[in-house]
């Protein structure tokens, strides 16, 4: 469990082709990822393969300190002080008295194999999820990268967001360090994740136990035609769901196509409905204009009748104050004549009485 440990851990001593450089079985590698690397001493183990680039990442700043000036000579190997995690963010990272057991995780289990195991130090560190870690690499499965996990507590966690995000498929070979039994707090034991690599298409190649049997190293290879079947069982899934929803589209545009029949025969029916109600409309309308056009010849029919008999009051008016001024003249004709009767009457009484008067005289 500690440095000294991975220093002596021996390579898998199963015959794998796949390590002879020039062997058919033997591409090139491409980019060979250690997460959780410490002071990583299968370095030259790393190094034989000959990979074009090599990415160690260790969170603890010391043991990475001491990891730049090892590789301080090698030009196709980086140091990336970062702490991976499925879930970026603040977290802390706890150092204990054995370097090797370093985590974000609280030793748990492991206090049983080592009882004088102690936290030295709580690091505040910002976790980096692999997603952000592995996209500017721009990786490509044909180039045969490697993946070695060694990040207790982190490890399912981890290669799953791998494979949510699409990136785990980009290796050909994983080599996972995990405790047997459950060693940290919220960790999963080995049986676990070793099933679900299986079930993600990766086959278990060896085992290696070295001198730390409770926290062994297990090799997987890529299965590529299993994960051609999953992607193919993928494809046919997907295929059927959009099958499934096309017909459940298709039946969801018979209904609709049968309500929108509905909807039309209904607005046929109601346009039949207000073209016949327009029509009739027109025809009151007909009527009524023609009523008002009878009705407008009367009133103008009265009009005139109207006009001819005001002319005639007029004209009515005009011989009556014409008689009226006649009247007046007569009357005051006859008044004339009446005064002058008078007079007359008055004259002839005086020539009576001077008739009489002068017969007096006479007699």
């Amino acid at each position: 469990m500690n440095n000294e440990t991975r220093n002596e851990k021996t390579v898998d001593s199963t015959p794998d082709p796949s390590r002879h450089e020039g062997s058919p079985f033997h591409p090139s590698i491409g980019v060979l990822i250690h997460l959780g690397a410490g002071l990583c001493g299968e370095l030259d183990a790393h190094l034989s393969l000959k990979p074009e680039r090599i990415l160690l990442v260790e969170a603890d700043p010391a043991l990475a300190a001491s990891l730049e000036k090892r590789t301080a000579g090698i030009p196709q190997a980086e140091v990336r002080r970062a702490a991976v995690a499925a879930r970026p963010g603040p977290a802390v990272f706890f150092r204990y008295n054995l370097p090797d057991a370093g985590s974000l995780h609280r030793a748990a289990g492991l206090l049983e194999l080592y009882p004088g195991l102690r936290i030295v130090e709580r690091l505040e560190v910002e976790t980096v999820s692999p997603a952000a870690l592995l996209q500017p690499l721009r990786l490509e499965a044909a180039r045969n990268n490697h993946l070695i996990v060694d990040i207790p507590g982190e490890e399912l966690p981890v290669l799953d967001s791998m494979r949510r995000a699409d990136q785990l498929h980009l290796f050909s070979r994983i080599r996972l360090y995990c405790g047997r039994e459950s060693l940290y707090e919220g960790d999963v034991p080995a049986i676990r994740i070793l099933e679900w690599l299986h079930e993600a298409g990766f086959d278990l190649l060896s085992e290696e136990a070295g001198k730390d049997p409770d926290r062994p190293c297990w090799t997987f290879h890529r299965n590529t035609l299993q994960l051609q079947n999953r992607e193919l069982r993928q494809r046919i899934e997907t295929l059927e769901s959009q099958a499934a929803q096309l017909a459940r589209a298709r039946e969801e545009k018979d209904i609709l196509a049968a309500e929108l029949k509905s909807e039309v025969e209904s607005l046929r029916n109601r346009l039949a409905q207000l073209q016949k109600s327009h029509d009739e409309q027109a025809k009151a309308a007909l009527e009524g204009q023609s009523r008002i056009e009878q009705l407008t010849k009367e009133r103008e029919e009265q009009a005139g009748i109207a006009k001819d008999r005001l002319s005639q009051l007029e004209q009515a008016s005009r011989q009556r104050e014409e008689s009226a001024k006649l009247a007046e003249e007569r009357q005051a004709q006859i008044l004339q004549l009446a005064k002058s009767r008078d007079e007359n009457a008055n004259w002839a009484k005086q020539l009576k009485s001077q008739v009489e008067a002068l017969n007096g005289r006479l007699a």
